[in-house]
């Protein structure tokens, strides 16, 4: 097995999700949509005190996968990145952006081609 384990963890939680190396690329493109729509996001009129900007590639309705799920969160305290892997935790980086993980996993492919 070759791909990218991610370790998330909160004083309260903890979660492992592993990202086979098949599929860094859809999901270094879904963080790259994520980032390129951020700006009009936050300039949107809020309508909610939470909301989400998300990616198609995360979307699995009905579905429960243990696997990443990433978004761009603003709340009335902190915005940043949200990440979870399916189940009820949610782990959020504020101040942190979806292109920084992006950044990661393409670090992650580039170094596992070298092997």
């Amino acid at each position: 097995m070759r791909g990218v384990r991610i370790d998330l963890e909160t004083q309260g939680a903890s979660d492992q999700v592993y990202i086979d190396e098949s599929n860094l690329l859809p999901v270094k493109k879904a963080l790259d949509e994520i980032t390129r729509g951020v700006a009009g996001f936050q300039n949107e009129p809020r309508s909610s005190p939470y909301r989400y900007l998300g990616a198609k590639e995360f979307s699995r309705p009905g579905q429960s996968v243990h696997t990443l799920n990433a978004a761009y969160y603003v709340a009335p305290d902190s915005s940043g990145l949200s990440l979870s892997a399916h189940k009820r935790q949610e782990f959020r980086f504020p101040d942190h952006h979806p292109s920084e993980l992006a950044e990661a996993i393409s670090r992650a492919i580039y170094e596992l081609k070298q092997r």
